[in-house]
């Protein structure tokens, strides 16, 4: 039986001139930075990111499950508060929008052909997260639960 964990998914939404401004990549990773700051603070752990979006993990540890939602919950809201359409730089502005899903999470490694191996997270979670993100599609970004 896997662990009983809690996860955040986070999209970005660049809302950026085309073409890209310069120091674009400075720009991504300050805002990144702070992000693994806030996730971390809360006792998250960074899984993955996936293109513009991230999976965090909140695992089973000696806080009970209330603990992690509401740790889950403020980390989203945290996110969502400080760097939702957010200004970088001169025509550089992100948004974030969040969704939060409970459940059993596995962790499958694959791979193994040409020394290559990938860690991908499933389960019931991870669809919730992804649900409650895509329901806020066209919305200012809020965090939900699946």
């Amino acid at each position: 039986m896997s662990p009983s964990l809690l996860s955040l998914l986070f999209t970005l939404y660049p809302l950026l001139p085309s073409p890209p401004p310069p120091g674009l990549a400075y720009h991504l990773n300050s805002y990144f930075g702070m992000m693994c700051r806030m996730i971390t603070a809360n006792g998250g752990d960074i899984f993955k990111f996936a293109g513009d979006a991230c999976i965090v993990l909140w695992p089973n540890d000696t806080h009970n499950m209330n603990i992690r939602v509401l740790r889950a919950a403020q980390c989203a809201y945290t996110i969502q508060n400080e760097l939702d359409e957010c200004n970088l730089a001169e025509n550089i502005q992100l948004s974030v929008k969040c969704g939060i899903g409970i459940g059993n999470v596995s962790v499958l490694h694959i791979g193994g052909v040409l020394n290559r191996m990938e860690y991908l997270a499933v389960g019931e979670p991870l669809l919730q997260a992804f649900q409650a993100e895509v329901s806020l599609q066209g919305t200012t970004g809020r965090a939900t639960t699946g």
